[in-house]
């Protein structure tokens, strides 16, 4: 897992703007549904708002047992890609 800013030029799945980093996370699939990517995303969340930052974001696929996810801990979709939502998150 990590957060990294990407600029519009990288064409990055996920960007929203210059200014708010994109997270990438993955659990492998014998780890989930263990409350593991919970926790991840708790220490992302709170390690951003230590260190200034202020709003992250994510790319989901709309079918990806995440998706639900991320909707409980408050990201919300900011434009939909088709198969995909970029989703950000606010502190």
């Amino acid at each position: 897992m990590f957060i990294r800013h990407w600029y519009k030029d990288n064409k990055m799945r996920g960007y929203i703007a210059d200014d708010i980093p994109i997270l990438v996370i993955g659990v492998v699939p014998p780890y989930r549904r263990r409350s593991i990517a919970s926790g991840l995303l708790k220490a992302i969340k709170t390690t951003a708002i230590d260190n200034g930052i202020s709003k992250i974001s994510l790319c989901v696929t709309k079918n990806n047992i995440a998706y639900p996810l991320y909707v409980k801990n408050n990201f919300e979709i900011a434009e939909d890609l088709g198969d995909s939502y970029n989703m950000l998150w606010k502190a």
